[in-house]
């Protein structure tokens, strides 16, 4: 099973009442956001990285997804090509 795991930069929305994220109004503009994870999809206009990944060595499963449209993405970085080969102790 091949899932990259890549550092992605990208560029976001920013509301001018931000709750959440910040605890002052925004004056415009977007938000830099860096992404790290599995990548496990990926089409023509976006991409999908996961940030969890279940038990490997069983067949994994991946959760907490984000979706960034590519068109958004600034850089994209290889941190690995696939998932390591390691035990889970019982």
């Amino acid at each position: 099973m091949k899932h990259p795991i890549e550092l992605i930069i990208w560029r976001d929305i920013a509301s001018h009442k931000a709750a959440n994220w910040s605890e002052s109004p925004l004056s415009g503009g977007t938000w830099v956001m860096y992404t790290a994870g599995w990548v496990t999809d990926e089409t023509e206009r976006e991409v999908t990285v996961h940030s969890t990944l279940g038990d490997p060595s069983r067949e994994p499963t991946f959760a907490h997804d984000t979706v960034i449209p590519k068109g958004c993405i600034e850089k994209r970085m290889t941190l690995r090509k696939h998932l390591p080969k390691f035990e889970v102790s019982k």
